[in-house]
């Protein structure tokens, strides 16, 4: 009998050292994708969508929007390899409609993932969506806030996502997806709806920090600005960390023969620090996977294998190439 109680005391303590193992040495990727332009072939009379109809100029039909979705699929599966992604901030997907088909009627079936998702009053119907994984991450809060201007210019951007839920190991993350205003129109007329993008994202991430200096936190999306810009720079100030590349040629985009990174991940100062038991930064990388690469015959080298080119259909991935993020324990 007490052979029997031993045994028993075995087991346990060992199954509970192997979980608490398993957790510490768990790793969360957390994936970010610019789709470019994941529309559906509907015309919205409520949008400036009817390029991305049969009749508008780009003859998007449900053969290139399907192929489009594989394609997309394809490229996240293959972006974290064996682990399965905890989070996926995702840019320009049009509704709930494309959503479900990425998530529900693709190769990301399989994943079992949910999203958060709300039309935005973007014009053209492009919105910023957060796919996350059930069985790694709980969403405890949500908010869509806006990104608008005031009642003299009235303009109005996508809104940013911010996202508070826990990870399976227990810890609070503080999750952001972000697709400021474009350059459209000039880099520097436009500076100032980036900055007044900045500014909204900082007061939220300020008011975080404020209740929890310690408080996990994740910023991901397209910014619009490389890291010496003005925007990137008031965000990317203490407590708030840009993880950017260094060296030329490389880049998550490429303009006229030039790469630049202006899709990011900002963490807080919390995760990188080589806390034991904590949660931090294991690395990241940028998605350069050869398939979503295709030669650069008019600057040479390689360009992101992107699906339209102008009003031409390429048939590829998307403009951007993706990024992920490794958080997980020591």
């Amino acid at each position: 009998m007490k052979y029997c109680v031993l045994l028993w005391m075995a087991w346990c303590f060992a199954t509970q050292f192997m979980q608490g193992q398993n957790d510490e040495q768990a790793l969360y990727p957390i994936l970010w994708y610019n789709t470019e332009n994941l529309f559906d072939c509907e015309d919205d009379s409520a949008t400036i969508d009817e390029q991305f109809t049969p009749d508008g100029d780009k003859h998007w039909n449900s053969s290139r929007y399907w192929y489009k979705v594989k394609n997309l699929s394809k490229a996240i599966l293959a972006l974290t390899e064996w682990d399965a992604p905890a989070l996926i901030g995702l840019c320009e997907v049009e509704n709930e409609h494309v959503l479900n088909d990425l998530v529900y009627n693709s190769p990301l079936e399989e994943l079992k993932l949910s999203y958060v998702h709300k039309n935005s009053p973007d014009p053209r119907g492009i919105d910023v969506a957060l796919l996350y994984n059930p069985a790694l991450f709980t969403p405890l809060h949500t908010e869509f806030i806006p990104v608008k201007g005031d009642a003299s210019s009235r303009w109005v951007s996508r809104d940013i996502l911010y996202c508070k839920g826990r990870l399976k190991g227990g810890d609070t993350l503080h999750v952001f997806v972000n697709h400021w205003p474009s350059k459209y129109g000039g880099a520097v007329s436009s500076e100032p709806r980036r900055r007044h993008a900045a500014g909204v994202v900082r007061h939220k991430t300020d008011s975080i920090a404020d209740k929890n200096l310690h408080a996990n936190v994740v910023l991901m999306g397209d910014f619009n600005e490389t890291a010496d810009e003005p925007a990137l720079v008031h965000l990317s100030q203490k407590p708030l960390h840009l993880l950017s590349l260094n060296g030329y040629n490389t880049g998550t985009h490429k303009y006229r023969g030039n790469w630049s990174q202006i899709d990011y991940f900002l963490v807080s100062g919390t995760l990188l620090q080589n806390r034991k038991g904590g949660l931090q930064v294991q690395h990241w990388k940028v998605g350069d996977m050869p398939f979503l690469l295709e030669p650069d015959p008019a600057y040479s080298g390689s360009k992101p294998y992107r699906t339209y080119i102008g009003f031409r259909y390429n048939g590829g991935f998307s403009d951007h190439l993706p990024l992920v993020l490794y958080l997980g324990k020591k």
